[in-house]
Order: C-alpha cells, then structure tokens, then sequence
C-alpha cells in the first residue's frame, strides 16, 4: 500500500484521449521478442509536481492546502507537449518526457516552495515533470524501439492541479485548485552561470539512460532551472523545445 501524498497534475478529458493514443502506439511498437510493457490505467496517469512523502496524510493540513491556493494564483494555465518515451532502468517505468515547459516546471517548484514553506520537508523535488505510461522489468538493457513511437499527440492543457492522496491502487484528490496567474515568476538570473543551456534532443537523450529513480531511493537532484516561454496556443503559454539547464538529476518521481 503506497499511502504517497503529493501534489499533482491528472490529464482532462483530451489529454487522456491523446495519452491512450499514445499508449496505443507504444504497444504497437514493440518489436518481437522486446519485452511488454505492462500499462497504467488512465486513472492513474499524472504528473508528480513535488513528493511530499509515505505515510504523510496527517501533511495535508489547512496550512498546506491555503500555500498551494496561493500557488495557483501565480501560476498561469498552459500547455505542453510530448517529446519523447524513455525507459528508466532503475524504476523500470516507461514515461513520457514533455519538451521543454517553463510553466510546467515552475508549477513544481512553487510547490515545492509551498510545502517547504508550511514546515514539510518533501521526500522528493520533481526536476523532470514526467508521466508514467506503464512498467518494464527494471535494469534492462537501453529499449531503442522507444525512440520510433509517435509522440505527437497534441498540447495537453495544465488547467489545474490537485493535492493527490495513495491510499492503495488510485488516487485520491483532497483539494483541487485552478491556475488563475498571469505571468511566470522570474528566475533568478544567476542560474545561467552554473551550465551551458542543453538542446531538447542532448535533455532527452540524457534522460533515456535512466538516471532518475523511483520514490525513496537514494541519491540527489538537482533543480533544473528554465527559461520564459516564447509562444501560445489559444491564448495559453506553450512549452515547445524552449531552452534549459539541466544541472545534475539523480532521482525523481514517477
């Protein structure tokens, strides 16, 4: 029984349509005698913002639940999109990594904050925002096939967020707020003398050998600093191959 708390983003009615499109392909892919994946259910797809922890219910307290209010009104709705599948050999988990998204990471780092703010030390920051689509065996050899699936599946809207609770097989929300900001926090602007910005094909490349691990595992990571958006969709920043800095990531959520 996992018991997992923490804040997270769950797909609308279209992106679960795009996921399991994408699921779909995934499966289809998979080229003779490869290993099969073996799928999450649509109700479990999300994207963990920050792990708060196991056994941390008694975390999601009235404080905690008015930081992450003040959260999303700073945090503008937006979208994202789908770069690539990769396969994470300590885990085992199949994600989809989203290009570049400012916004999106912004949002797990004001949570980040939040928590942090109410006195709760997380188990896990998210530096890679990622959606787990379904599991392999863990410590595989590298899955090249992930590299031919389709990952267009349209933007996938980040209109919300909720507080998600694990009590065993699903997920729960105990509160739920919409993104009502405007504009992005600013960064401070020193993060760009730590490392030369990394392409979207050098991040993803990167991320497909595995480097991030599962909840409570050990080891470190280190917050993935990110650039403003430079386009919309409809009226809503879209993160579409902007530029990054990805510093060190040993571990993160999924």
């Amino acid at each position: 029984m996992s018991r997992a708390l923490f804040p997270g983003w769950r797909p609308d009615a279209a992106g679960r349509d795009g996921l399991a499109a994408l699921a779909a392909r995934l499966q289809a892919a998979r080229p003779d005698g490869a290993p099969r994946p073996q799928p999450r259910r649509p109700d479990q797809w999300h994207a963990t913002l920050c792990f708060i922890g196991y056994d941390q219910a008694d975390a999601a307290t009235p404080a905690l639940h008015a930081a992450l209010g003040g959260v999303a009104q700073r945090i503008p709705p937006h979208a994202f999109t789908i770069e690539c599948i990769a396969y994470w050999r300590q885990s085992g988990a199949v994600v989809t990594l989203p290009a570049d998204c400012p916004a999106l990471q912004a949002l797990s780092d004001a949570t980040r904050d939040a928590i942090r703010g109410c006195g709760i030390r997380p188990l896990q920051v998210t530096t890679q925002p990622h959606v787990t689509l379904a599991y392999l065996d863990r410590h595989l050899e590298a899955q090249p096939w992930l590299d031919g699936v389709d990952c267009d599946v349209g933007p996938l809207r980040v209109e919300r967020f909720e507080l998600l609770f694990n009590p065993g097989g699903r997920y729960e929300a105990l509160g739920a707020w919409p993104l009502t900001g405007t504009t992005l926090p600013a960064k401070p602007g020193q993060a760009s003398l730590f490392q030369a910005p990394m392409t979207c094909t050098q991040r993803c490349a990167g991320a497909k050998k595995g480097l991030p691990r599962r909840h409570g595992d050990r080891g470190t990571a280190k917050v993935a600093a990110v650039a403003a958006p430079t386009q919309t969709l409809t009226g809503v920043p879209s993160c579409a191959c902007l530029r990054t800095i990805a510093i060190a990531i040993s571990s993160d959520c999924s």
